[in-house]
């Protein structure tokens, strides 16, 4: 009896303690697999996070309301974030680790996102993007200019925003559809690239135009990127049949530098339309005595002479004191130096009259002496006549 009861105690005893092993291994392994999906929920969290990766040159940030932003590499953008780039300053932009956009100099971009809602709004220039793996089926991902609106799905292209009615896109990989929008009569169209097209967008009668891709087509700052990405160069290859895998640092330079240039002429135009020669009477119109303060005077002018006397005007500097002197005081200071030449002419006249008039008298003095002397002469000296008696 006492055997038998032992034995079951034994059996209790070893059952007990696999079930507190069994319980120990699951808890073991339910506390990794918690690990395991908190860790991925983390790296899914910081994966979806938009950044400003890295910049060169001068890059501003504003917040939504327009407040600038201290900028720096790495760096996190929140929705309604815009970036402007200046000259010969480049901005790279993650929207997340498979959707990459670069931003070109003298260009302006915002970013929004709303949940899996990805939007890239070009306010001016140049963006070149690449979307390394197709978005899922909750995925939404979006390039707006100011007249249409591109929806990618897993693409590679180079938009241009040359003005407000024009677009152009040069799609190297994967289809593109867009969509554009004429804003005066809210009338759209909607065309489907493929790779290797470039389409120029008219929003003013919805107007498409399409030719293929060249080397011609692409901006530098695009070309650079193929430049650096072996895989996505042969990726555009297999598609679309445009081979830029023998692409050299040379062209790509040669590129940089002529979209540079184009880049100076323009700003050079503008600034000559913003500096146009001021009205001839400006009156008291402020931005007409701004325009005159660059004009720079070498030599001071002259007033016209008079015979061999030549005057030279005052100082130059003195009719720009301050940068606030105008045409109408300058004519009234001539008018007066003028109207003063004149007096002093009228006066020089006046005396060399006198003076004629004084010259004309001694003669006449020295004409009646000269007749008394004579008349003297005849009373006291005798006449031939009287000899002759």
């Amino acid at each position: 009896m006492r055997g038998e009861k032992s034995y079951h105690d034994i059996c209790f005893i070893s059952a007990g303690r696999r079930f507190i092993l069994i319980a120990l291994v699951l808890f073991v392994f339910i506390s990794y697999a918690k690990v395991d999906v908190n860790a991925a929920e983390v790296k899914t969290d910081a994966a979806n996070i938009m950044r400003m990766e890295k910049y060169e040159g001068t890059v501003g940030v504003s917040d939504d309301k327009g407040k600038a932003i201290s900028v720096m590499e790495k760096m996190r953008l929140n929705d309604g974030n815009q970036i402007i780039t200046k000259k010969k300053s480049y901005a790279y932009i993650s929207l997340d680790d498979t959707k990459a956009v670069k931003l070109d100099a003298e260009s302006s971009l915002e970013v929004r996102k709303t949940g899996t809602k990805y939007e890239a709004l070009l306010d001016s220039g140049n963006l070149f993007f690449n979307v390394s793996e197709p978005l899922t089926d909750d995925e939404e991902f979006n390039i707006k200019t100011s007249s249409m609106t591109m929806g990618i799905r897993g693409t590679c292209a180079q938009i241009e925003d040359i003005d407000a009615e024009h677009t152009k896109v040069c799609l190297l990989e994967g289809s593109l559809q867009c969509s554009i929008k004429n804003i005066a009569t809210g009338e759209e169209k909607t065309v489907m690239l493929i790779a290797g097209q470039a389409a120029d967008f008219y929003s003013s009668g919805l107007r498409v135009e399409t030719s293929e891709v060249s080397i011609s087509d692409l901006k530098g700052f695009a070309l650079l990127e193929l430049y650096n990405d072996k895989e996505l160069t042969e990726k555009i290859f297999q598609q679309s049949g445009l081979d830029f895998r023998k692409l050299s640092y040379e062209t790509v330079t040669a590129r940089l530098k002529k979209d540079q240039g184009k880049a100076g002429s323009r700003l050079a135009k503008t600034n000559g339309k913003s500096n146009k020669k001021p009205n001839s009477n400006p009156g008291n119109n402020l931005d007409n005595r701004i325009y005159q303060l660059p004009i720079a005077y070498d030599q001071p002018s002259e007033s016209p002479s008079n015979g061999n006397d030549q005057e030279n005007n005052s100082n130059p500097g003195d009719s720009q004191t301050n940068g606030n002197n105008n045409s109408s005081s300058d004519s009234s200071k001539k008018s007066k130096k003028k109207n003063k030449k004149n007096k002093k002419k009228k006066e020089d006249n006046k005396k060399d009259e006198g003076n004629k008039d004084d010259g004309n008298k001694d003669d006449g003095n020295k004409d009646d002496e000269k007749k008394d002397d004579d008349k003297k002469d005849k009373i006291e000296s005798p006449s031939a006549s009287a000899y002759q008696h």
